[in-house]
């Protein structure tokens, strides 16, 4: 009798599982409680920009982690492509990612901002985003009615 063993989990597939808006939502969390960075409406920006425009660009810390949640966001979609036990995982741990941003939002005062509400959108956008491209991936890759 011959059996089948799994191969031990990598940490780079370890690593992998990890949502990367949850780690956005631990830096924020650091900046803000800290007080390095002001979220707040009317914080200050970081730097000034000349476009060829001739418009000044003045991002804010706020601004800087919707682009950073943004560009996150789209590497999340295409981590949710693959059809395996890890993305199970990964996209409850993307759920559970998500409620945590929600409670935050809620009940805490330096998580109330714009900036923090466009971060929690896009982690539930990550969340059923990963359910939904997983479970259509893989019904394609199973085929339930035999050829006849």
């Amino acid at each position: 009798m011959s059996t089948v063993k799994n191969p031990p989990a990598s940490m780079f597939n370890m690593l992998g599982m990890i949502p990367l808006l949850g780690l956005l939502l631990i830096i924020y969390l650091l900046l803000a409680i800290t007080g390095i960075a002001s979220f707040q409406a009317g914080a200050s920006s970081l730097f000034t920009l000349t476009l060829m425009s001739g418009a000044h660009w003045s991002p804010t810390m706020g601004d800087l982690f919707v682009i950073m949640g943004t560009l996150l966001l789209f590497v999340e979609t295409i981590k949710a492509t693959r059809t395996s036990l890890v993305s199970n995982v990964e996209n409850s741990l993307s759920m559970l990612v998500f409620i945590v941003y929600l409670i935050l939002f809620i009940v805490m005062p330096s998580a109330g901002t714009s900036t923090f509400l466009i971060l929690t959108l896009m982690s539930l956008l990550d969340a059923l985003g990963g359910f939904i491209i997983s479970t259509t991936s893989a019904r394609r890759d199973v085929n339930l009615n035999p050829v006849s």
